[in-house]
């Protein structure tokens, strides 16, 4: 038999999984989800029995239902004699994510400064946004995004210098989804509307990621 699932870019939504599920006598093939990079147990997402070739093998992985981030998913394609084949692929999901705090590629003086980001689906009743842990402080919620990719503005005044971890949290029915977790840096010398994103220096987590500024 023969397994391949086709590299997926990253992203959200209902997508579809295509390959090659393929045997000179088929008896079924089966896709499977596993949360995280090297998961020990999968979900079975979808069996067919017919071989597709570079073909969709699922036309309606909706994301929403799984786990954010480096994920993996697994075909396996089984023949009338029993003989096996198995491929595996990474996919990250990405259905909410923040993108930038404040206008100064990620580095504020506190006060109150706009938290930008998406929310792909539409189908969530409340989401919120916590400091530095998923249990920590709720910085700012609604049921709404404020406006375009405006989706709350939170008071940073309390923040002493040092960088930090945001993380947005969405309701879908009874569950909660985290998405992956933003660091920005409070620095309360910087003078207003600075610093501004440099050719050359781009706007993005990576600016602040690996920046004391307790140091400074």
């Amino acid at each position: 038999p023969i397994a391949q699932i086709f590299p997926i870019a990253k992203g959200g939504g209902i997508l579809p999984i295509r390959g090659n599920a393929q045997a000179q006598n088929i008896s079924s093939y089966k896709l499977f989800f596993g949360a995280g990079p090297n998961p020990t147990t999968f979900t079975e997402l979808y069996t067919g029995n017919t071989n597709v070739v570079n073909g969709v093998l699922y036309s309606n992985f909706d994301t929403v239902l799984f786990s954010e981030g480096l994920n993996t998913l697994r075909l396996v394609v089984t023949d009338t004699s029993g003989q096996t084949s198995e491929d595996r692929l990474p996919i990250e999901i990405s259905n909410m994510e923040i993108t930038a705090v404040g206008n100064t590629i990620n580095y504020v003086n506190g006060g109150y400064q706009q938290i930008r980001g998406k929310i792909k689906s539409t189908q969530f009743s409340n989401f919120k946004i916590t400091l530095n842990s998923p249990t920590g402080q709720v910085l700012c919620a609604g049921t709404a995004i404020a406006q375009g990719d405006v989706l709350c503005s939170a008071n940073f005044s309390g923040l002493q210098n040092n960088t930090y971890m945001l993380y947005l949290q969405v309701q879908y029915g009874d569950i909660w989804k985290i998405a992956q977790p933003f660091t920005f840096a409070v620095i309360r010398e910087l003078v207003g509307n600075w610093p501004q994103q440099l050719y050359g220096f781009p706007r993005g987590n990576p600016d602040v990621a690996n920046f004391d500024v307790t140091q400074k």
